[in-house]
């Protein structure tokens, strides 16, 4: 599985559109911000 960087953008994105995200959108944003703070904290241990 390859790392990316998550769009510090993306939450903002999708309600700028001026709709309310899809169930599969807002959980893909959650999942992708939660494995990003993760990322950062394991880095902030080493």
């Amino acid at each position: 599985m390859e790392e990316k960087n998550v769009p510090s953008g993306s939450v903002t994105n999708v309600f700028k559109n001026g709709r309310m995200p899809t169930k599969e959108e807002y959980t893909k944003i959650w999942i992708d911000m939660i494995n990003h703070i993760e990322r950062l904290k394991a880095n902030q241990d080493e």
